[in-house]
């Protein structure tokens, strides 16, 4: 089985469930494990930070994003990964748009699980939030046996 040293995890604004995602997996994986894990958005606003209630929930766990600044997908980005996690299904396509050679490396992150999208957290109550923080919590924790492998071994 091959390796995989890099995930990017993508959404559409990288405030809330791409930078959810990838802090959540990083914190997760072992530290000999050699995996890299970034995040970037389709249609961010540049520079911005993850969204308040995102920095709560990691701080919840003892991590933060605190100096994290969403940032835009490009084709470069996607190439640069082994793996690129997705929320919705639609990102897919939206990716193969972006940079076609990045077909077959493009997942839905509950690719392991129902294989169900991941929805957009912006504009509602704190509960959506804990929904999709549940949702994320899960499908990166089902990414782990196929990521969480010690470089020595």
């Amino acid at each position: 089985m091959m390796h995989l040293n890099s995930v990017l995890m993508v959404c559409v604004g990288n405030v809330c469930r791409s930078p959810l995602a990838e802090h959540l997996l990083r914190s997760k994986l072992c530290p000999g494990s050699g995996v890299t894990v970034a995040s970037a958005g389709l249609r961010p606003p540049l520079g911005s930070p993850v969204h308040p209630i995102v920095e709560e929930q990691l701080q919840s766990r003892g991590l933060t994003a605190a100096g994290y600044r969403a940032r835009q997908v490009n084709s470069e980005l996607l190439l640069q990964h082994d793996v690129v996690l997705v929320m919705e299904p639609a990102h897919i396509d939206l990716l193969h748009r972006i940079e076609p050679l990045a077909r077959g490396r493009i997942f839905l992150l509950d690719h392991w699980g129902e294989q169900q999208p991941i929805p957009d957290p912006v504009r509602q109550q704190r509960e959506a939030f804990d929904h999709v923080d549940q949702l994320i919590d899960q499908a990166t924790n089902a990414w782990l046996s196929y990521l969480d492998t010690p470089v020595n071994e």
